[in-house]
Protein backbone atom coordinates (compact mmCIF):
# COMPACT_ATOMS: atom_id res chain seq x y z
CA UNK A 1 0.00 0.00 0.00
CA UNK A 2 1.41 3.34 -1.03
CA UNK A 3 1.09 6.55 0.91
CA UNK A 4 3.53 8.92 -0.79
CA UNK A 5 3.88 12.69 -0.60
CA UNK A 6 5.82 15.33 -2.49
CA UNK A 7 7.91 17.77 -0.46
CA UNK A 8 7.90 21.41 -1.55
CA UNK A 9 10.95 23.59 -0.88
CA UNK A 10 11.30 27.36 -0.85
CA UNK A 11 13.36 27.17 -4.03
CA UNK A 12 10.43 25.47 -5.81
CA UNK A 13 8.28 28.59 -5.44
CA UNK A 14 8.05 31.40 -7.98
CA UNK A 15 9.48 34.73 -6.76
CA UNK A 16 6.08 36.22 -5.88
CA UNK A 17 5.18 33.14 -3.82
CA UNK A 18 8.58 33.24 -2.11
CA UNK A 19 7.95 36.81 -1.01
CA UNK A 20 4.47 35.91 0.25
CA UNK A 21 5.96 33.05 2.27
CA UNK A 22 8.61 35.34 3.81
CA UNK A 23 5.91 37.84 4.73
CA UNK A 24 3.86 35.04 6.28
CA UNK A 25 6.67 33.87 8.56
CA UNK A 26 7.87 37.44 9.27
CA UNK A 27 11.33 37.10 7.77
CA UNK A 28 13.21 39.19 5.19
CA UNK A 29 15.62 36.47 4.09
CA UNK A 30 15.13 32.69 3.92
CA UNK A 31 18.72 32.11 5.15
CA UNK A 32 17.62 33.29 8.58
CA UNK A 33 15.39 30.20 8.84
CA UNK A 34 15.65 26.45 8.43
CA UNK A 35 13.51 26.59 5.32
CA UNK A 36 16.56 27.07 3.10
CA UNK A 37 17.24 23.33 3.58
CA UNK A 38 13.93 22.00 4.92
CA UNK A 39 10.65 21.55 3.03
CA UNK A 40 8.06 24.21 3.75
CA UNK A 41 5.17 21.79 3.23
CA UNK A 42 4.22 18.50 1.59
CA UNK A 43 1.33 17.44 -0.60
CA UNK A 44 -0.08 13.96 -1.29
CA UNK A 45 1.19 12.36 -4.46
CA UNK A 46 -1.53 11.95 -7.08
CA UNK A 47 -3.15 8.51 -6.96
CA UNK A 48 -2.05 6.43 -9.97
CA UNK A 49 -4.72 4.79 -12.08
CA UNK A 50 -5.55 1.45 -10.49
CA UNK A 51 -6.00 -1.84 -12.32
CA UNK A 52 -8.31 -4.65 -11.23
CA UNK A 53 -7.48 -8.32 -10.82
CA UNK A 54 -10.09 -10.90 -9.83
CA UNK A 55 -9.29 -14.22 -8.16
CA UNK A 56 -12.02 -16.88 -8.04
CA UNK A 57 -12.54 -19.76 -5.64
CA UNK A 58 -15.34 -22.26 -4.86
CA UNK A 59 -17.76 -21.80 -1.98
CA UNK A 60 -19.43 -24.18 0.42
CA UNK A 61 -22.76 -22.84 1.67
CA UNK A 62 -25.07 -24.50 4.17
CA UNK A 63 -28.49 -23.39 5.36
CA UNK A 64 -30.38 -23.49 8.61
CA UNK A 65 -33.84 -23.51 7.01
CA UNK A 66 -36.77 -21.62 8.46
CA UNK A 67 -39.13 -24.45 7.59
CA UNK A 68 -37.91 -27.44 9.62
CA UNK A 69 -41.19 -29.32 9.73
CA UNK A 70 -42.76 -31.72 7.25
CA UNK A 71 -46.31 -31.51 5.94
CA UNK A 72 -47.63 -33.31 9.02
CA UNK A 73 -46.08 -30.79 11.39
CA UNK A 74 -43.40 -33.22 12.55
CA UNK A 75 -39.89 -31.98 13.20
CA UNK A 76 -37.94 -32.89 10.06
CA UNK A 77 -34.42 -31.72 10.79
CA UNK A 78 -31.50 -33.70 12.20
CA UNK A 79 -29.35 -30.73 13.23
CA UNK A 80 -26.97 -30.97 10.27
CA UNK A 81 -27.15 -27.86 8.12
CA UNK A 82 -27.86 -29.09 4.59
CA UNK A 83 -25.57 -27.83 1.85
CA UNK A 84 -27.01 -25.88 -1.04
CA UNK A 85 -25.58 -26.07 -4.55
CA UNK A 86 -23.56 -23.32 -6.18
CA UNK A 87 -26.41 -22.89 -8.67
CA UNK A 88 -29.01 -22.47 -5.94
CA UNK A 89 -26.72 -20.10 -4.04
CA UNK A 90 -26.91 -17.61 -6.94
CA UNK A 91 -30.35 -16.58 -5.57
CA UNK A 92 -28.66 -15.28 -2.41
CA UNK A 93 -25.84 -13.33 -4.06
CA UNK A 94 -27.12 -9.94 -2.90
CA UNK A 95 -27.59 -10.98 0.74
CA UNK A 96 -24.16 -12.62 0.91
CA UNK A 97 -22.41 -9.61 -0.61
CA UNK A 98 -24.08 -7.25 1.83
CA UNK A 99 -22.94 -9.51 4.66
CA UNK A 100 -19.33 -9.69 3.42
CA UNK A 101 -19.14 -5.95 2.80
CA UNK A 102 -20.80 -4.50 5.87
CA UNK A 103 -21.14 -7.14 8.58
CA UNK A 104 -17.49 -8.19 8.65
CA UNK A 105 -15.79 -4.80 8.26
CA UNK A 106 -14.46 -4.01 11.73
CA UNK A 107 -12.49 -0.78 11.30
CA UNK A 108 -11.67 2.09 8.98
CA UNK A 109 -8.55 0.45 7.53
CA UNK A 110 -10.49 -2.67 6.63
CA UNK A 111 -13.19 -0.61 4.94
CA UNK A 112 -10.50 1.19 2.92
CA UNK A 113 -8.03 -1.60 2.18
CA UNK A 114 -10.02 -4.81 2.71
CA UNK A 115 -7.79 -7.78 3.46
CA UNK A 116 -4.67 -5.76 2.62
CA UNK A 117 -5.17 -4.08 6.00
CA UNK A 118 -3.71 -7.28 7.51
CA UNK A 119 -0.92 -7.93 5.02
CA UNK A 120 2.29 -7.25 6.93
CA UNK A 121 4.99 -8.64 4.65
CA UNK A 122 7.40 -6.05 3.19
CA UNK A 123 7.48 -7.31 -0.37
CA UNK A 124 6.29 -6.54 -3.88
CA UNK A 125 2.71 -7.41 -3.00
CA UNK A 126 2.50 -4.67 -0.39
CA UNK A 127 3.98 -2.17 -2.86
CA UNK A 128 1.68 -3.09 -5.73
CA UNK A 129 -1.67 -4.01 -4.16
CA UNK A 130 -3.76 -1.22 -2.63
CA UNK A 131 -6.78 -3.24 -1.51
CA UNK A 132 -8.44 -6.67 -1.63
CA UNK A 133 -12.24 -6.79 -1.47
CA UNK A 134 -13.99 -10.12 -0.89
CA UNK A 135 -17.38 -10.79 -2.47
CA UNK A 136 -19.33 -13.45 -4.36
CA UNK A 137 -20.12 -13.44 -8.05
CA UNK A 138 -22.05 -15.56 -10.51
CA UNK A 139 -19.96 -17.37 -13.09
CA UNK A 140 -21.44 -19.93 -15.48
CA UNK A 141 -24.66 -19.93 -13.42
CA UNK A 142 -22.74 -20.83 -10.24
CA UNK A 143 -21.89 -18.66 -7.26
CA UNK A 144 -18.19 -18.30 -6.55
CA UNK A 145 -16.03 -16.43 -4.09
CA UNK A 146 -14.15 -13.48 -5.59
CA UNK A 147 -11.20 -11.49 -4.29
CA UNK A 148 -10.94 -8.24 -6.22
CA UNK A 149 -7.46 -6.73 -6.11
CA UNK A 150 -6.93 -3.04 -6.85
CA UNK A 151 -3.31 -2.84 -8.01
CA UNK A 152 -0.91 -0.08 -9.01
CA UNK A 153 0.82 -2.34 -11.51
CA UNK A 154 0.60 -5.99 -12.62
CA UNK A 155 1.85 -8.74 -10.31
CA UNK A 156 4.55 -11.12 -11.43
CA UNK A 157 4.17 -14.89 -11.06
CA UNK A 158 5.81 -15.02 -7.62
CA UNK A 159 3.72 -12.14 -6.30
CA UNK A 160 0.52 -13.74 -7.57
CA UNK A 161 1.37 -16.94 -5.73
CA UNK A 162 2.04 -14.94 -2.57
CA UNK A 163 -1.40 -13.33 -2.87
CA UNK A 164 -3.07 -16.72 -3.41
CA UNK A 165 -1.28 -18.17 -0.36
CA UNK A 166 -2.30 -15.15 1.71
CA UNK A 167 -5.93 -15.46 0.63
CA UNK A 168 -5.94 -19.19 1.40
CA UNK A 169 -4.78 -18.40 4.93
CA UNK A 170 -7.36 -15.64 5.36
CA UNK A 171 -10.16 -17.81 4.00
CA UNK A 172 -9.29 -20.77 6.24
CA UNK A 173 -8.29 -19.11 9.52
CA UNK A 174 -8.81 -15.36 9.45
CA UNK A 175 -11.53 -13.48 7.63
CA UNK A 176 -13.14 -16.67 6.34
CA UNK A 177 -13.32 -18.31 9.76
CA UNK A 178 -15.25 -15.32 11.08
CA UNK A 179 -17.56 -15.36 8.07
CA UNK A 180 -18.56 -19.01 8.29
CA UNK A 181 -19.49 -18.74 11.98
CA UNK A 182 -21.98 -15.92 11.48
CA UNK A 183 -25.33 -16.30 9.73
CA UNK A 184 -26.39 -14.55 6.55
CA UNK A 185 -30.08 -13.79 7.07
CA UNK A 186 -32.36 -14.69 4.14
CA UNK A 187 -36.07 -15.38 3.65
CA UNK A 188 -35.30 -19.09 3.33
CA UNK A 189 -33.23 -19.29 6.52
CA UNK A 190 -29.74 -18.56 7.78
CA UNK A 191 -26.88 -19.25 5.41
CA UNK A 192 -23.35 -20.12 6.53
CA UNK A 193 -20.72 -19.29 3.91
CA UNK A 194 -17.39 -21.10 3.87
CA UNK A 195 -14.81 -19.39 1.67
CA UNK A 196 -12.40 -22.30 2.10
CA UNK A 197 -12.73 -26.07 2.08
CA UNK A 198 -10.11 -28.71 2.70
CA UNK A 199 -9.19 -31.03 -0.14
CA UNK A 200 -7.98 -30.86 -3.70
CA UNK A 201 -11.13 -29.21 -5.03
CA UNK A 202 -10.22 -25.89 -3.43
CA UNK A 203 -8.19 -23.64 -5.71
CA UNK A 204 -7.83 -19.93 -6.28
CA UNK A 205 -7.70 -18.98 -9.95
CA UNK A 206 -7.33 -15.82 -12.00
CA UNK A 207 -9.89 -14.97 -14.68
CA UNK A 208 -7.47 -16.27 -17.31
CA UNK A 209 -7.04 -19.55 -15.44
CA UNK A 210 -10.82 -19.89 -15.12
CA UNK A 211 -11.24 -19.33 -18.86
CA UNK A 212 -8.57 -21.91 -19.64
CA UNK A 213 -10.26 -24.41 -17.33
CA UNK A 214 -13.62 -23.98 -19.07
CA UNK A 215 -11.99 -24.18 -22.51
CA UNK A 216 -10.29 -27.45 -21.61
CA UNK A 217 -13.59 -28.88 -20.43
CA UNK A 218 -15.17 -27.87 -23.72
CA UNK A 219 -12.36 -29.52 -25.69
CA UNK A 220 -12.92 -32.79 -23.82
CA UNK A 221 -16.58 -32.98 -24.94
Amino acid sequence: MRDKTFEIYFSDLIPAAQQEFLDLIGEKDITNTNYDVMPITSVPAPEPELQEIKLYSPLRITIDPKDKYDDGGEYDYDGEHPEISAREAVHYQHEINEFLTFELSTDEDELKYGLMAYYHENDGVKDKVKSIAVSVEEMDEKLMGVATLSVYEPLDTKEMELVKDYLTGQYSDGFGEGAEQRPVRTNAGDLYVSLWQSGRDFTIRTEQEMSAKHKNRGDER
